[in-house]
Order: C-alpha cells, then sequence, then structure tokens
C-alpha cells in the first residue's frame, strides 16, 4: 500500500499553495464538524443542475438562482484540441483513471485507499488484457490531472498509452468508455458514449458503493473484474432516457449555452446598470 506518514509542516504548505480551493473547502469542513457555522448570505448562487438546485434550496430558503452548468459543460463548448498528435491508429476504448490507489487525498487528507496497491494494478491489467481480446479494442488510459505516471505507468496498466490533458477529446472519439465513477462520466453523457463500469469485491465499501451508484445512475451494471468473465457485451447502446435525466440532474437543467463566468457578468451587469 501506498505508505502514509504524519504529516509535516511542508506537506501542510505545500497543500495551501498548490491547492488552495481544496484548502479552503477542508477548512470548511473542520469548522462545520466543529459546529462553528460559517454563516454566508449570498444574493444569488449560480448552480448546475437539478441536484444542486434542490441543495441550495435546502441550505438557502431566500435566496436567487441563477442556472448555469458544470464546469465541463464549460469544456464541451469550447473547441476541442486537435488528436492527431496522439498518434491514434484504431479503434479505442478510453479508460477514465481517477490515479488510485495514489490519489493526493490519500496523502493529504488521511483519506482509505480504494484499493491494495498490487491487487489494484493486477486485477486492472488482467481485465484490460481480456477486454482486448475479446472487443478488438485497444485501451487508452486518460490519465488525472493530478497523476504521476512516469514511475507507476508500466506497473499500473502494462505498455498501455497513458494520455493526460485529452480526457474530454478522448472520450469524444472513443467507441466505449470504461470508468469507475470519475466525474468525467459528463463527456460521456455529453457525447453519448457507452459507458462500462467496473468494480471489485477488493475495493473499500465507500468506493464500491459509490460505483454502484454511478452505474446504477446510466442503468449499468458493473464488471466484476475480481471475478471471472468471457463475454462483454458491446451491443447493448445506452439508455437516451437515462442519460438524458443524468444530464438534468447533474450538469445542467437549462437550455443556456453561454459559459458559467459570462452568465455571472451579466448577472453582475444586470444588478448594477
Amino acid at each position: 500500500k501506498l505508505p502514509i506518514h504524519e504529516k509535516t509542516i511542508n506537506d501542510y504548505l505545500r497543500f495551501i499553495f498548490l491547492r488552495p480551493s481544496d484548502f479552503l473547502f477542508k477548512l470548511y469542513k473542520a469548522r462545520k464538524r466543529d459546529k462553528k457555522k460559517l454563516i454566508y448570505n449570498p444574493s444569488f448562487a449560480l448552480v448546475g443542475g437539478l441536484v444542486s438546485e434542490k441543495l441550495l434550496r435546502r441550505n438557502y430558503k431566500n435566496i436567487k438562482e441563477l442556472k448555469a452548468h458544470s464546469f465541463d459543460y464549460d469544456i464541451y463548448l469550447s473547441k476541442p484540441k486537435n488528436i492527431k498528435s496522439l498518434n491514434i491508429k484504431k479503434n479505442f476504448a478510453v479508460f477514465i483513471d481517477e490515479y488510485n490507489p495514489y490519489h493526493p487525498d490519500v496523502l493529504l487528507y488521511g483519506a482509505q485507499a480504494a484499493c491494495d496497491e498490487a491487487i489494484y494494478h493486477n486485477e486492472l491489467k488482467s481485465f484490460f488484457e481480456k477486454f482486448e481480446k475479446l472487443t478488438n479494442l485497444e485501451i487508452i488510459i486518460a490519465g488525472h490531472p493530478r497523476g504521476y505516471y512516469a514511475s507507476f505507468g508500466k506497473k499500473m496498466f502494462g505498455n498501455r498509452k497513458i494520455i493526460k490533458n485529452y480526457t474530454r477529446e478522448l472520450i469524444q472519439h472513443s467507441q466505449l468508455v470504461l470508468a469507475h465513477a470519475s466525474t468525467s462520466l459528463n463527456f460521456a453523457v455529453l457525447y453519448k458514449k457507452p459507458v462500462k463500469f467496473i468494480n471489485s469485491i477488493n475495493y473499500s465499501r465507500s468506493y464500491h458503493d459509490s460505483i454502484n451508484k454511478a452505474a446504477k445512475s446510466l442503468s449499468q451494471k458493473p464488471i466484476l473484474i475480481s471475478n471471472t468473465f468471457d463475454h462483454i457485451d458491446l451491443k447493448s447502446g445506452i439508455n437516451e432516457n437515462k442519460y438524458r435525466d443524468f444530464k438534468l440532474k447533474f450538469i445542467k437543467s437549462n437550455k443556456n449555452d453561454v459559459k458559467i463566468w459570462n452568465l455571472f457578468a451579466l448577472r453582475i451587469n444586470s444588478l448594477l446598470f
């Protein structure tokens, strides 16, 4: 397993300066645990999706909503990068890596690792090999933005391509998406790509449950890679109703295709002038 050591002052300083938004969120959570409630009195809030709207109304009774969308939808609205330089020559499936079990939260928050390191790697590599043989699809890894693969890449995924900062484009041009429970599933929904969820009896209870919930949201049953299997169904396609519901709940509930900060600027402009 990834060794967990007692955090030094350098660990905390690095966390504060490199991940200020995560630090503020962590501070908020700590204050909430101590029952020292932080009091906000916003006039309005930007929300993306019905779930966010429901949470907002639960926490703030007299607040105006500015219906926007998730930040992933902003990326979706922008021009995609050209993938010709990636030298992809055949049909492929993309695996959305969440950088388990090395995710920074394990070190900085003392969070539980999703799985034992050796078991996680061995199960994934075994599954990938069998998947590629059964489907004739190459698997390309969409690297986690904070992942460092120079030391662990081959150990984690064998000789497969690991490509960072092209998750949206890899999903867009893939034939199929393999995932655990990444928020990048938003792109699979937006591009209407079929998704196969991966789970294991060796994952932590919380991670196992989060994968099952993500799969259920798209009317899928995860492939249990800790068990043996001899078939991958590529003909089932997508459930259009579930994909539409997912978009409404977690991505956007309005029909605006204006980027978030443009919406925000328009609202501020209407208040001031």
